[in-house]
């Protein structure tokens, strides 16, 4: 049988984060994505390049906490 080990990031509201930082210039985010990565990550992707969504992405900030 196959087994997996390793760290699990999540944040402390369980969203995940997709955003840049306001006090480093330059620097991307994104992080939290637990077991979704394949799901979010090719958006995720594209919004860090700066591309827009249709959709609300105000939940994923880096400045909620």
């Amino acid at each position: 049988m196959r087994t997996w080990g390793g760290m699990m990031d999540e944040c402390a509201d369980k969203v995940s984060v997709i955003d840049t930082c306001k006090e480093v210039e330059g620097l991307a985010i994104a992080c939290g994505f637990t077991g979704h990565g394949f799901g979010i990550g090719p958006i995720a992707g594209l919004l860090l390049d700066g591309k827009t969504s249709t959709l609300p992405i105000d939940a994923f900030r880096y400045d909620r906490f």
